[in-house]
């Protein structure tokens, strides 16, 4: 069984650290459409510390800033690993495969923290950044397969790969959205999409 976790940010905001989670479970037999597991919203910002941290540490002094950052990419790190450690917990054993949307601005590196909070796209840029790298390190951590999808054209890459009308595509959503009830907004739905086609492409690797 291939166990795949879809993740979307929820609302459609990125970098606010909350995201939609879907779990599916792909069988390995040829032509076997996914099951899905579970569906839950996580939250990797807890204890006070501000999601949008950025922007809080605009306000500090420079010093105060950075502390302020490093503090909440820790505590986001551990959040994502316990997110995933409890998910896989749960999940049939096999191997383990993690979608994870693409960001609106890829960032992979990025001015120091006195820089960042002068430009407020970069803080958005910034804090999107903060938390896909600490699903990516979770994800490295429990050795999960890493696979990146774009929200708004993964229900036509899906349908292409999986050879399947965007009419089954939506029945097979509605489907799992009757199993795991509500909610099963948008990003939900992405999320299941992201998985689906992430457990397509690891097959064809």
């Amino acid at each position: 069984m291939r166990n795949v976790i879809g993740i979307r940010d929820l609302s459609g905001h990125t970098g606010s650290g909350r995201a939609a989670v879907v779990v599916l479970g792909h069988p390995p037999e040829p032509g076997a459409r996914p099951e899905i597991g579970r569906r839950t919203d996580v939250t990797l910002v807890t204890d006070g510390l501000p999601a949008r941290v950025y922007h809080d540490a605009a306000g500090l002094l420079p010093a105060e800033a950075s502390a302020l950052v490093s503090r909440v990419e820790r505590a986001t790190l551990r959040a994502a690993d316990d997110v995933l450690a409890g998910l896989l917990a749960c999940a049939k054993r096999g191997e383990a495969v993690l979608a994870l949307p693409i960001d609106p601005v890829e960032a992979h590196e990025l001015p120091p923290v006195a820089d960042l909070v002068a430009s407020h796209s970069l803080m958005h840029v910034a804090e999107t950044a903060l938390y896909r790298d600490a699903w990516l390190a979770a994800a490295a951590e429990h050795g999960l397969v890493v696979h990146r999808y774009q929200p708004a054209t993964v229900r036509t890459e899906l349908a292409h790969l999986a050879r399947a009308g965007q009419t089954e595509v939506d029945e097979q959503l509605l489907e799992w959205g009757q199993r795991v009830g509500r909610p099963w907004r948008r990003e939900h739905k992405e999320a299941a999409l992201g998985a689906w086609l992430a457990s397509l492409v690891s097959i064809r690797r």
